[in-house]
């Protein structure tokens, strides 16, 4: 049954035309995920679907307006009346208050001139002052003589400025107006900048915690060991198991993790006698044995470079980079040759993003290793180096050649390494179950040795594949276990990659201050490690969290920090992200020419990478800006080029994208049942998603639809339910577009 409404049929046609133009689109943006590999981290792209932006404009004046303007000239007349009278009295006012100001000044010098006479009568320490209001009298006897000439000789000009002052008071209210804004802004800009800096602070706060936590076990060893008068011997092989036990991740590059933590054991029992060490440990976790090796340094009888090689080592684990990189290099000016310090600049190096820098050491290690071991070491970071860049038959290629020297020495740690590693391959690739395989090999060996560090790396990665299927419940738990580890043993990288994945998946939720504080703290350990790869995926991924929220201007400054960062690192996946990402902002500022090039920007390297993900999402792309243009089967071309990949990897957030802008191609032609059928199947994928931004978009077009059949209520319903899904979100711009269509249904 069809009831009366307010809007009239023009008003339905102009909504009919005008969403016949500009439907809600879904664009897809390339997020980049921080993926941890085993003895690196590294970043993969993932893409999550944003709303295209659409407007509808409504021209013309009502005739409630006109009557508004008749209204407002009348007032406009009588205010004009009223300051003709007034202006009558000015000049007798005028004269008037110039008899009082002359009349006022008289007075005033009399008084003065009474004062002075009693002054006179003073001690003469007083003449001075006695002099000084003398004059300040006369002063200002002569300013009112002044002032009273001023208003005879111009009484014109102050009529014409009490005639122009409701003008000015007006223009002044308005400038008063603007200026609250403009400090209501500051005010709101401060108070980000303090919430910030409370999450950096929370964020540095746990990251000391867990390093006590380290220091603190360590210390009861060392306690413990002196209550039960354990022998040197003794006291060396638990410490040596304990440091294997704790950072057997970080240990992984080298030939062997149990020689690494007999090494380290090595520095802790040379300063273990150090007064007040228990206590230092408990409270500043590995940094009070690096500070106990220094001291120890400075003794002649010290076996310094055997020191400086144990300063290396733990000022790397607790995050001390730049005294690592001093220990290193003490050794390498007596030693050139040494393999360790120089596998170990490379592992720095890589980490401040200079991977020509790394590689060169890599290689150097390559050239002077003695045995397969050390040659299997070698080619998994070379490896690592080369999926960096976004060279992935490279990568693969040396990763198998480490692959295949680990498993003839049967050496483990090698092969989860190597495993883990061509599963984030494979990831990068678009394939998932090949890479989801590759993931759980290297897990169950992690498990096996209860390595508990490549065990968080490999739920991490296993997440990313999850939240790439759309499994978000799955994806986040996978990303907590991997957390949970990492912040027990205090490895700053590998926080930073949890947390910016479970920003991502907060994102995808619709959650986007939630997504904003993870992603935050993600930073502000990026930042601290020096780590511009990571710097650059989490300014990427601010950067989409602010174009959801349609704050153009500040996506673009993130994306483009991002895109500076890739290009220095020469991370091809990385650039191609954020072309894209730029390419959506230029979209939807309507820079159609501007947009298309960005996006076949970043499809070029994405095609050259074989990278299935990105791909599809350029093509998605593409096509919006062909429908845009009015080409539709041009644009159809493209979406189903791009749901095809997205099928075959069985990614549902793709799919749902492809389906609805399929959906708004069909209601552009006039085809709706064909575009209900689409649109409810994109509705259906993002409803099992709980991804709030999809359900919403398709809300609004299936509400055009039925805008077009005539059933205005059920549009209402439909758009009533878009509008606070939007507004739920934080998405602004899109929660006004749809309300202005409600206003116009009445």
């Amino acid at each position: 049954m069809k009831h009366a409404v307010a809007c009239s049929l023009d008003c339905v046609k102009g909504l009919l035309n005008n969403l016949a133009a500009n439907g809600l689109w879904q664009t897809a943006s390339d997020i980049a995920t921080t993926g941890a590999i085993a003895g690196a981290a590294a970043g993969g792209g993932f893409p999550i679907a944003l709303a295209g932006g659409c407007i509808l404009g409504f021209l013309g004046l009502s005739w409630k307006g006109q009557k508004k303007d008749a209204r407002d000239n009348q007032k406009q007349q009588a205010a004009l009346n009223i300051l003709r009278k007034r202006s009558a009295h000015a000049e007798k006012e005028l004269e008037a208050l110039g008899f009082q100001l002359q009349f006022t000044g008289e007075g005033l010098f009399k008084r003065i001139a009474l004062l002075d006479e009693a002054m006179r009568h003073r001690d003469a320490a007083n003449e001075e002052f006695l002099k000084a209001i003398q004059n300040q009298g006369e002063t200002h006897y002569n300013l009112l003589v002044h002032i009273e000439q001023l208003l005879t000789d111009n009484f014109d000009e102050f009529k014409k400025c009490l005639s122009a002052m409701p003008e000015t008071v007006a223009e002044l209210k308005d400038g008063m107006t603007a200026l609250r804004t403009e400090l209501a802004k500051v005010n709101a800009a401060l108070a980000d900048i303090k919430t910030g800096q409370r999450e950096q602070g929370a964020a540095l706060a746990d990251i000391k915690t867990g390093q006590r936590e380290h220091g603190a076990a360590l210390a009861e060893l060392l306690e413990h060991a002196r209550r039960e008068k354990l022998s040197e011997d003794k006291l060396r092989r638990r410490l040596t198991d304990e440091l294997e036990r704790k950072y057997s991740e970080q240990l992984a590059q080298e030939r062997s993790a149990r020689e690494a933590a007999e090494r380290l054991a090595a520095g802790l029992m040379a300063v273990k006698d150090a007064a007040g060490l228990v206590n230092s440990l408990k409270e500043r976790g590995g940094k009070a044995i690096v500070e106990a090796l220094l001291d120890l340094v400075a003794q002649p009888q010290a076996q310094t470079l055997d020191l400086h090689r144990q300063i290396a080592e733990w000022a790397y684990l607790v995050g001390e980079i730049d005294q690592a990189e001093r220990s290193l290099n003490i050794i390498l000016s007596v030693v050139p040759n040494d393999l360790d310090a120089i596998n170990r600049r490379g592992h720095i190096l890589r980490l401040q993003g200079d991977l020509s820098g790394a590689e060169a050491s890599y290689q150097r290690v390559l050239q002077l290793a003695l045995d397969d071991a050390a040659r299997a070491v070698a080619y998994g970071n070379l490896g690592l180096i080369e999926g960096t860049r976004g060279n992935l038959d490279a990568a693969e290629a040396y990763l198998r050649k480490s692959l295949a020297i680990s498993e003839k020495l049967g050496r483990l740690e090698g092969m989860a390494d190597s495993y883990g590693n061509l599963g984030v391959i494979e990831l990068t690739r678009g394939n998932l179950d090949a890479a989801e395989t590759y993931l759980k090999e290297a897990l169950a060996i992690e498990e096996k040795l209860g390595r508990l560090e490549g065990m968080a790396n490999a739920y991490g990665n296993l997440g990313v594949i999850e939240k790439t299927r759309g499994n978000l419940d799955a994806a986040e738990a996978y990303q907590k276990k991997s957390l949970a580890i990492e912040e027990k043993f205090g490895r700053l990288e590998g926080m930073a990659d949890s947390y910016g994945n479970l920003g991502l998946i907060e994102r995808t939720r619709g959650n986007l201050d939630a997504a904003e504080a993870w992603v935050k703290k993600a930073l502000a350990i990026d930042e601290k490690l020096g780590r511009l790869e990571g710097m650059a995926i989490q300014h990427g991924n601010l950067g989409l969290i602010e174009l959801t929220r349609g704050n153009l201007d500040a996506a673009e400054t993130y994306l483009k920090e991002a895109l500076a960062i890739e290009e220095k690192l020469g991370r091809l996946e990385g650039m191609a992200n954020q072309y894209g990402n730029l390419g959506l902002i230029e979209q939807t500022r309507g820079n159609l020419d501007a947009a298309e090039a960005y996006h076949k920007k970043s499809l070029a390297i994405n095609e050259t990478l074989g990278r299935l993900e990105g791909m599809a999402n350029q093509y998605g792309n593409l096509g919006l800006i062909e429908r845009t243009r009015g080409n539709l089967d041009a644009a159809e071309a493209w979406v189903k080029k791009a749901l095809a990949i997205d099928e075959k990897l069985g990614r549902l957030e793709g799919m749902a994208n492809q389906y609805g802008n399929l959906g708004v191609i069909e209601l552009t032609r006039g085809n709706l049942d064909a575009a209900e059928t689409y649109l409810k199947e994109a509705l259906a994928i993002e409803e099992k998603l709980g991804r709030l931004e999809g359900m919403a978009i398709q809300y609004g077009n299936l509400g055009a639809i039925e805008l077009t059949r005539g059933n205005l209520d059920a549009a209402r319903t439909l758009w009533t339910q878009a509008r606070d899904l939007f507004a739920r979100i934080g998405m602004k711009r899109e929660r006004d577009l749809v309300q202005s269509w409600l206003d116009r249904l009445g």
